[in-house]
Order: structure tokens, then C-alpha cells, then sequence
């Protein structure tokens, strides 16, 4: 089975990144960015693996000695731990530019073996960074790259919305959907049959979907088709926005008292 993988830069992404030596050579220079620790449980919760990919300039060298980039580093995934947060892989370029190194990103080299020994889901997995060296390294791994503000708060998520479109198109119903799952609520739906339009829309702006529908169908005849057909895309859509459903809680329940009704409604997401 693929698996989606995430990797995330260290410097300027998770981290502070001070801007006079670009060095975190000590425990008291590190400090984790904002959104950091919560946004790397939030890429577990959704089934992402974690690997850290970083450019580390002359580690090992008079001017920046080993033991000054570990225990810091030792600290940062101490912390880490701490928070449930577990890196599959770490992977630490030493060099220097003028090294000529093929490993130091945006070269590859650093991580060719572990994707040639692993399951990696290159339609969903990333790299994350705040670099021109990262957009590049994504590019040539051919993934998606997703950019951070140096120095910022760390929240890929905008980038990482889970999102489907879905078609079809029988002899009864013409129907074209996209479903995004992490939306504000926005819709815009357009059927043949008003009532159904009006159940969409609160389907969207009640579960905080964006949700774009056309649909026709042979409702000169009955709307049953029409209908159903509907609910079947919208199915094959929120199955296909959810991906391997990490993340998602599996049941929901709610019970709403009107003036006139007693609803009850109960939801079941797992496979069985």
C-alpha cells in the first residue's frame, strides 16, 4: 500500500532560523515556531509520514562542530516525542555549497535510496519548505511542494485541502460535482429540482463544505433519477476527498429538536 510522506525542512520551517550565522548550534538558540508541534500531529492525524530533510552548512567542521548541531537537534526531537510527533527518517546534508556534494538539496541524492526502497504516494505526499532549494528539490522528486514563510508559522494545510471532482453521465443524468472537504461552507448548486438545490446547500454550509454542482436529468418524467444519481456522485466524492479516512472520526450522531420534528440523524464512516 502507498504511503503519503511529508517532507519538512528544518530551518526557517519548523524551527527558528537565526538570520546573522543560520546556525541553531545551540539549546538556547532553538525555538520552535508557532503552529509547529500542532501542525505535524495534525499531518499524522491525516496518515502522513514524517521526514525531516535539512541542509546543514560544514557540520563536522571547526566552524560548526558536531556536537553543536546535535544536541540541539537532540532537544528539538526530544520535545517532539514528547508531543507525539515521530519522524520516520532524518536526513542531514554536512556540506558545504562549494562542496559539490550530490547531496545537498536541491540535489536528491539524500534521499534516492529511501524512495527507491519505499511505497511513497507521490499524487499526496510533499515537501515543505522556505527555500527556492526546496520548491526545486520537490520538482525534481516530483511532488508537490508547499511553501512557508521563513521564520513564520508553520500551517500547510491550506495547501493540503482534500479535494474531489467527479462526473457522470448516463442516458437519465448529466452531473459534474467538486467537493472540498476542508472548506468555509461556499456552494454553488444548480439542479433541476429546487428542493434538492436547497438540501445541498445546507449539506455545505452546515458541514463547512465547498461544494459546486450542475446536474440535469429526465425530470419531465420523474426526479428519482436525478436524485439518486446526485447522491451517488456526492458519495464517490466525499470517498475519494477522504483518501484512506486518517483523521476522520467514524461515527457521528446527532439528535435536533424542532417545532415540528424530532430529527435524528447517525453517520458511519469506516469500511465494514
Amino acid at each position: 500500500m502507498l504511503k503519503k510522506y511529508a517532507f519538512l525542512d528544518r530551518d526557517g520551517t519548523l524551527i527558528f532560523e537565526p538570520q546573522d550565522t543560520f546556525q541553531v548550534d545551540s539549546i538556547e538558540k532553538l525555538k520552535i515556531l508557532d503552529g509547529a508541534i500542532e501542525g505535524l500531529k495534525n499531518l499524522q492525524k491525516r496518515g502522513f509520514k514524517l521526514v525531516m530533510v535539512t541542509n546543514q552548512n560544514g557540520v563536522g567542521t571547526p566552524s560548526f562542530p558536531i556536537e553543536d548541531f546535535e544536541k540541539p537537534q537532540a532537544r528539538l526531537l526530544e520535545i517532539f516525542k514528547e508531543n507525539g510527533i515521530e519522524f520516520e527518517q532524518i536526513f542531514v546534508c554536512p556540506h558545504l555549497p562549494e562542496d559539490g556534494c550530490d547531496c545537498r538539496k536541491p540535489k536528491t541524492g539524500l534521499v534516492e535510496k529511501f524512495f527507491a526502497e519505499t511505497d511513497i504516494d507521490l499524487t499526496q505526499s510533499f515537501v515543505c519548505g522556505d527555500r527556492e532549494t526546496d520548491r526545486k528539490f520537490a520538482e525534481k522528486l516530483g511532488i508537490k511542494y508547499v511553501p512557508m514563510e521563513r521564520n513564520g508559522t508553520f500551517n500547510p494545510f491550506p495547501y493540503l485541502s482534500r479535494v474531489a471532482s467527479v462526473k457522470r453521465d448516463t442516458n437519465e443524468t448529466q452531473i459534474s460535482l467538486t467537493l472540498n472537504l476542508d472548506g468555509t461552507g461556499k456552494y454553488e448548486v444548480d439542479t433541476d429540482i429546487g428542493f434538492l438545490n436547497h438540501m445541498l446547500e445546507l449539506f455545505a454550509k452546515h458541514g463547512l463544505f465547498d461544494l459546486k454542482i450542475s446536474a440535469r436529468g429526465d425530470t419531465q418524467y420523474d426526479d428519482h433519477h436525478l436524485i439518486e444519481d446526485v447522491g451517488i456522485v456526492l458519495g464517490q466524492a466525499i470517498k475519494e476527498a477522504a483518501s484512506d479516512k486518517k483523521g476522520i472520526k467514524r461515527y457521528g450522531f446527532i439528535l435536533l429538536p424542532m417545532d415540528e420534528v424530532l430529527v435524528s440523524s447517525e453517520v458511519k464512516l469506516d469500511d465494514s
